[in-house]
């Protein structure tokens, strides 16, 4: 018998009659009856049945059960009508066989049976569909089994479980299917057909976005079944219309807008151009619209007000232009679907174009320009422009370069006088300068460029740089006479201002106050605790135009100039329904609100997404109302791989919400000083350039952070570093003090000089500050000036004091870029752009790491500040402001007169002199470390008779 699949278990029934052995009249009849037989199986996969197989040998086949008869019969009783009824027994057996097949054989060894019937069966729970689940035909158990089987259905064609699971019944022992568990539901692009029991596609011209049992729904506007007949989850976009990844697919398909309308020029000069236009007819069906400005022949300084890209006003100006130059200017409207027109066809963005032309210049450039050379020095002289101007000439700009730059980067300084002279340059170098006068706003023309060639170093110059550095001609001995006159009246006038700030301070009611009691500074008044000393301004130095970083294009928009901040929030901001957000885990929290880790749905695609979650408690004041509406305007309007992005916010809902990407790592000063030591140079630098990255993006939109610190950085698992942190005003918790507070209190160890003294910040102070990050990074997260007060840091940096490198071996570059960020006069710190570059050309190069610094074993006192020491000052007057001038008549007899050479002594030298105290070794080793970071980073000088880097 062959078995079916779905058969596990064989019911046997033998129907039979047996007689009685005591009926039989012979006694060997009687001796060999038996009143049983037995049932016996054979096994096979394949019908093997023949004459010959299978063979009879009873070791072959298996007994499924010796039967025995319960019921005899004689001869006397067959003539009874009931005999059957009687007589018959009927015996039932349960068999699982392993096999396809088998065959069954009946052994009777002396019985005497008559079988009436064999009859084979099993239970079965009939093939069934339910709830768009198909049930297989399915044995059943028998009765006695503890547990029905419990059966898997498979969800119909074009379906799917509603679920994790496919749907699930229980098979009785009676054949019956019941209780059944999950369902299934028609895919996306299906619906149920009338009877319940299948998923039908939708029809043309229909689409259903998601699964479930819902009807399919007309497509949209613009929009169409597709033309391949493959699905219909959506309707896709005719001709000429199209769909943003971020637009609901139930919406219609919108196009690009026509071109801008009566572009005109409004207004020009010799620097300037002002645009405006009207709206296009067609805004292509949305409401995103937003213009672009592109300049063909313009020079990449061009600035563009308010900006270039994404801009929503319908005017602009161009500014840093060139006199009496022809500038054909394009302004394009864009939309949210914009970008993708352009890929399937070129003509789809629709601009105006217009030619327009400057004024041409009202100055002639400055004439006679002549050089002189003497050794590594280059004076400059010239003449005033020829020809009448309505103001006398503001000041002239001087722009030189050597000829190692090719042509790629020049320099530019400012001279209020007729000459400047160039010092400290290199030998054998040939140097380009060009001049052009300034008056007002408007610029002459540079005048035709003049060269000079330095002189070659000789021996004899060489042995004199090496034995006194320090050599000044008379001239210079004179300068320095002078300078130091005026120095003398500045430090007068700044100790007055510094005792009638002391007495001020005095009368606050704060004197009793520790410095240590607070790691920020608190104004009073308007004046600081302690005087800053007020710094001329020396220069800055200026990127000529092919240097240039690309603009963002953006202009940051204060949300403090919106009378109501809910304008600005959703004018900067997605709002987001709060049903799309799951809150997993608090990770952080304060008085106002939590930060928590949690995930965002986006509906349109099903994606789900890890997300950082701030939330405001119900209770909170308005004040912290506004503070989070603020920051999340500010966030919104960034958009740079090194800004932290803000997903959206939740507005009309409780409590109110920031969510913004989530960074694994958390706040770069806690993930370097968890994994102190873990990483090489180059991924160190990796994390700088990050940062720099991000804050030239913010220098690019104006945006100044004012509170650039490495736990104001976050990192994700990627090691990206991306600057956070923006809310410009929040409550300070009673055991942190970092924080910038509208109140006036600052993180003055990450802060500038000229912040702390005059709130003034700038894209410059910011560039400190990432000095400061820069050695954070370098220390793994060792605090800036370790334990020293307030007072302490800002005199030390007053007293040209800066952080020394801390590693065993400091890349000389990179503590190089430290220091220029830390440069007293700001203008002359380089700008964020110019940090990511030199940071790329390290990270190109690792073989610069090469060239260290080695930077000696001293124990800096944690907590107290040492002056240090200017570098061009004596040996004795260095002892005497160290208060160890004991020591001179060793340092003299030794033979060092002067810091250049004292500067290299290590404590085994002190040894060796006879200074043995470890306190006053300590003492000098710290201030001598100071010196030789002064030493290698000191700049080249440039005397300009009235001139000033810009």
């Amino acid at each position: 018998m062959t078995i079916g699949e779905e058969a596990t278990e064989l019911e046997i029934e033998l129907s039979f009659l047996m007689r009685d052995c005591e009926d039989l009249n012979n006694k060997d009849d009687k001796k060999q009856c038996k009143h049983s037989f037995t049932l016996l199986a054979f096994e096979a996969s394949d019908d093997i049945a023949n004459n010959l197989t299978p063979g009879w040998r009873k070791s072959s086949w298996e007994v499924i059960k010796q039967i025995p008869g319960t019921k005899l019969w004689r001869a006397q009783e067959t003539r009874y009508d009931d005999f059957l009824i009687n007589y018959l027994n009927v015996e039932t057996y349960k068999f699982r066989p392993k096999k396809k097949g088998f065959y069954i054989a009946l052994l009777d060894e002396g019985s005497c049976t008559h079988v009436v019937r064999i009859q084979l069966s099993h239970t079965i729970c009939k093939a069934h569909t339910r709830k768009l689940a198909y049930f297989r035909n399915t044995s059943s158990l028998s009765s006695d089994e503890p547990t029905p089987p419990k059966i898997t259905g498979s969800c119909v064609s074009n379906t799917q479980p509603r679920g994790a699971s496919p749907p699930t019944m229980y098979c009785s022992s009676t054949g019956n299917w019941y209780d059944i568990q999950g369902e299934c539901v028609c895919k996306a692009g299906f619906t149920i057909n009338d009877a319940g029991n299948e998923c039908k596609k939708c029809s043309s011209g229909n689409y259903k976005i998601s699964t479930g049992n819902t009807a399919c729904l007309p497509c949209p506007d613009f929009s169409q079944s597709p033309l391949d007949d493959s699905s219909r989850k959506y309707c896709s976009c005719v001709f000429g219309y199209y769909r943003h990844e971020n637009d609901d697919l139930s919406k219609p398909c919108t196009r690009p807008p026509s071109n801008p309308r009566r572009l005109q020029r409004v207004e020009a000069d010799q620097r300037k151009i002002k645009l405006s236009w009207l709206p296009p007819e067609d805004n292509g069906k949305r409401n995103d619209l937003y213009y672009k400005i592109d300049c063909h022949n313009c020079e990449k300084d061009v600035v563009y007000e308010p900006s270039r890209d994404n801009l929503k006003e319908t005017w602009a100006i161009l500014k840093n232009l060139q006199p009496d130059q022809k500038y054909t200017i394009v302004v394009s409207a864009l939309n949210g679907v914009s970008l993708q027109a352009s890929l399937s066809a070129a003509d789809s963005i629709k601009y105006s174009k217009i030619t327009v032309r400057t004024l041409p210049p009202l100055l002639n450039p400055p004439s006679n320009v002549e050089v002189k050379v003497k050794e590594n020095k280059i004076t400059i002289t010239w003449k005033e422009p020829v020809g009448k101007h309505s103001q006398p000439v503001q000041f002239y700009e001087i722009e030189y370069r050597d000829d190692t730059t090719d042509g790629k980067r020049a320099e530019r300084l400012r001279a209020f006088n007729l000459n400047a002279t160039f010092t400290d340059l290199l030998y054998d170098t040939q140097y380009i300068f060009r001049v052009r006068a300034v008056v007002g706003d408007t610029l002459s023309k540079f005048s035709p460029p003049v060269s000079a060639r330095t002189s070659k170093l000789s021996t004899v110059d060489i042995e004199r740089t090496n034995n006194n550095p320090e050599r000044f001609g008379s001239n210079e001995q004179i300068g320095i006479i002078i300078g130091s006159a005026i120095a003398f009246v500045l430090i007068v006038i700044i100790l007055a201002v510094m005792i009638i700030i002391f007495l001020r301070r005095n009368q606050t009611g704060c004197g009793d106050k520790s410095a240590s009691d607070c790691d920020a500074l608190q104004y009073h008044n308007g004046a600081i605790p302690f005087p800053i000393t007020d710094h001329l301004t020396l220069g800055k130095k200026e990127a000529v135009a092919p240097y240039n970083a690309p603009s963002s294009g953006k202009t940051y928009v204060d949300p403090h100039d919106y009378e109501d901040p809910n304008v600005a929030v959703k004018q900067f901001t997605k709002e987001i329904d709060i049903s799309f957000i799951t809150i997993e885990e608090v990770v952080g929290g304060g008085e106002f609100g939590d930060v928590c880790k949690g995930t965002l749905r986006f509906p349109s695609s099903g994606i789900v997404k890890e997300v950082a979650i701030k939330t405001l408690k119900p209770d909170s004041n308005e004040k912290a109302r506004l503070d989070i509406l603020t920051e999340a305007s500010i966030m919104g309007q960034f958009s740079d791989s090194n800004i932290i992005y803000l997903e959206g916010v939740v507005t009309q809902s409780s409590p109110i919400m920031i969510v913004t990407e989530y960074m694994r790592n958390g706040s770069l000063d806690k993930f370097l000083r968890k994994n102190d030591g873990a990483f090489n140079i180059m991924q160190l630098i990796g994390m700088m350039r990050g940062v720099a990255s991000g804050m030239c993006y913010l220098m690019e939109m104006s945006y100044v952070h004012r509170d650039l610190a490495a736990r104001n950085i976050l990192v994700d698992e990627n090691l990206v570093c991306k600057v956070a942190d923006f809310g410009l005003s929040r409550e300070l918790e009673t055991d942190r003090s970092d924080y910038t507070t509208r109140g006036g209190k600052i993180p003055v160890r990450w802060t500038a000089p000229e912040a702390i003294a005059y709130r003034k910040f700038t894209s410059s102070s910011d560039v400190w500050s990432f000095g400061v990050v820069v050695w954070e990074v370098l220390t793994y997260g060792e605090r800036p000036y370790w334990n020293w007060s307030n007072q302490d840091v800002i005199r030390a940096i007053e007293d040209d004091f800066r952080l020394p490198p801390t590693m065993n071996y400091c890349p000389r570059m990179l503590y190089d870029l430290i220091i220029r960020c830390w440069l007293y006069d700001r203008t002359q710190r380089p700008r964020f752009n110019e940090i990511v570059v030199e940071l790329d050309h390290l990270l190109r190069n690792p073989s610069l790491m090469s060239d260290g610094i080695t930077v000696f074993k001293i124990d800096i006192d944690p907590n107290r500040y040492i002056p240090p020491i200017r570098t061009h000052c004596s040996v004795s007057e260095w002892l005497r402001i160290l208060n160890l001038e004991r020591y001179t008549d060793i340092f003299l007899k030794s033979g060092f007169s002067d810091m250049r050479q004292a500067s290299h002594l290590t404590r085994d030298h002190l040894e060796s002199m006879g200074i043995t105290l470890a306190a006053h070794q300590r003492k000098l080793l710290s201030s001598l470390q100071t010196i030789r970071a002064q030493l290698c980073h000191s700049l080249p000088h440039v005397s300009t008779d009235g001139a000033f880097m810009v």
